[in-house]
């Protein structure tokens, strides 16, 4: 199965910086210690300081998700959103096809990407027999 990819981008208000900082802080050290959790990563952008992403994988699209939702540490970043708001959020969810584990450095394919080697693989392996 492939790893789940969530890719948020956020903006946050000025102001709130500090508190933001903190808040994501929290989630993110707590995230990495969740057994599903493979990656959480937290990126600032170079020409606003007040945009940021987060890369997060996880092993599956369900269960996983439905555990780090349920965690306190999630919840220090949905208080601060309640709390101060922000500009703007953006969730893309995304499967990793060719994905490199972070801790391991080996590198997954995904079901197609898996599907699509074992068929080349087969299709090479056929044309060296017909020669």
């Amino acid at each position: 199965m492939s790893p789940h990819v969530v890719l948020v981008a956020v903006e946050i208000k000025p102001e709130t910086r500090d508190e933001f900082l903190r808040a994501i802080r929290i989630d993110a050290e707590g995230s990495r210690t969740e057994p599903q959790c493979l990656q959480f990563d937290v990126l600032e952008d170079k020409s606003n300081p007040n945009k940021f992403r987060f890369y997060e994988v996880y092993e599956n699209d369900k269960s996983a998700i439905d555990f780090h939702r349920a965690q306190p540490h999630f919840k220090a970043w949905s208080d601060f959103k309640e709390k101060y708001g922000i500009v703007s959020q953006t969730v893309e969810k995304l499967d990793g096809v060719m994905f490199t584990h972070a801790s391991t450095g080996t590198i997954s394919l995904g079901t197609s990407a898996a599907l699509v080697a074992a068929f080349a693989f087969g299709v090479c392996t056929a044309l060296r027999l017909l020669k």
